[in-house]
């Protein structure tokens, strides 16, 4: 799969997509939204590494948890340091560990835990080391629920190894094949105060026309805030295993939306420019981010065919409908909370080829057909994407959740 990194302007509390130049990684990203943990009396051991007799690296610490009542299970995720989670990035964890809620104990109102996290398949290099308390106990990140079950649900708590408590910025560890590095503490004070931006597809799938965008004219897709009620099997019996409650009405604030905010920094009464895309287009700085992924061509039935060679990837960015601003349906600089947004089709995508090497194909034309699966990324670093593994499950409240609406793609014709 290919990733696409984002990295940080002038807002220290908004990363920003810039351009096209790292791929979209598979989106199960915690979003440990580092950048607003706010503590204090909390300090970071100096680490030191220990040569091990054979084996991969090895990180030890302490999980130092203020927030919570009461701790719960725990997940640490381990990401390669130049590709980081969102929203400072679109990384997916290499490995991770579980520390279970019985191991922590309380040291004057705030819960600490050991840890330990291998990480096979690492010989050398810089990693980032995030953690997240699982309240809900709905967490599970690894395919096929991935996408779907790996992320961070309103109410949960995450955190980091950072360099500081003020910034909050990741703080790299640095690791080697055989060898051990301990005293890595990792603070977890964030409370997750938005769900995930779970949508469907408004009006059903998306088609799009290559000739159509060729020729320069708009073409845009919506995007539909939705509930989310899963049930499968699990040991013979089917039981839930999520719920997402919305779209968002005021009256309950984990309710799931598409929380929409557009930027005016230089006080001008209008929307910025997008850092991301040039400025002739006249596209908005604004949140959430949106990125398409080439998933293959479509059969005669409908079925999507993985038509890419192993290593190769299409990705492409979408831009908010500027209208969304214009017409006052988001005041500038405001985080607003929609059940539906336009988005508009922008047909440049970065190519990854087998050979790792990459090129940015602007020519509408050249772009391959197909289905294209869609992630919403939020601000907090909570992501969706359609379709997911959602669409082979049941609902166990099927009058206001359709699984089949997680199936759909944007088809590109």
């Amino acid at each position: 799969m290919s990733r696409l990194s984002l990295h940080r302007n002038d807002d220290a509390h908004k990363p920003a997509l810039h351009g096209l130049g790292r791929l979209l990684g598979l989106l199960a990203g915690v979003g440990v939204g580092v950048g607003l943990v706010l503590a204090a009396g909390c300090s970071t051991e100096p680490p030191f590494a220990e040569q091990l007799d054979v084996g991969p690296p090895l990180i030890t610490g302490t999980l130092i948890v203020s927030g919570p009542e009461r701790p719960a299970n725990t997940m640490v995720l381990v990401y390669m340091a130049d590709d980081p989670p969102p929203p400072v990035g679109t990384g997916r964890p290499i490995t991770f560990s579980t520390v279970p809620a019985s191991a922590f104990r309380s040291e004057e109102g705030v819960f600490e835990a050991p840890y330990s996290v291998s990480l096979p398949g690492v010989s050398e290099g810089e990693v980032l080391v995030t953690a997240l308390m699982d309240m809900d106990d709905n967490f599970y990140p690894l395919p096929p629920w991935a996408e779907v079950l790996g992320g961070a649900t309103c109410g949960d708590f995450s955190g980091a190894h950072v360099a500081d408590l003020v910034s909050g910025e990741l703080a790299p560890v640095s690791v080697r094949e055989n060898e051990r590095v301990d005293g890595i503490s990792v603070l977890i004070a964030r409370e997750s105060t938005l769900e995930r931006p779970s949508f469907v597809f408004q009006g059903g799938s998306p088609r799009l026309s290559r000739e159509v965008a060729a020729t320069g004219a708009t073409q845009t897709f919506r995007l539909a805030s939705t509930p989310i009620a899963a049930i499968a099997p699990r040991d013979g019996n089917p039981e839930p295993i999520l719920e997402i409650t919305g779209p968002f009405d005021g009256t309950e604030p984990c309710d799931t939306a598409l929380w929409v905010t557009v930027y005016d920094r230089d006080g001008d009464g209008q929307p910025d420019p997008s850092p991301d895309f040039p400025p002739e287009t006249g596209l908005m700085d604004a949140w959430p981010q949106v990125v398409l992924q080439y998933l293959g061509e479509l059969d005669e039935d409908g079925v999507v065919q993985p038509t890419l060679e192993p290593g190769e990837s299409w990705a492409m960015r979408s831009a908010l409908f500027p209208g969304t601003a214009w017409f006052g349906e988001v005041p500038l600089n405001t985080p607003t909370p929609l059940t539906q947004a336009e988005y508009i089709f922008v047909p440049a995508a970065q190519h990854t080829l087998p050979d790792g090497s990459s090129e940015v194909v602007m020519d509408p034309t050249q772009l391959p057909a197909g289905a294209w699966s869609v992630t919403v990324i939020n601000i907090a670093g909570q992501t969706w994407t359609v379709p997911n593994f959602l669409a082979n499950v049941g609902s166990f409240d099927p009058d206001n959740y359709d699984p089949s609406g997680q199936a759909g793609a944007v088809i590109l014709e």
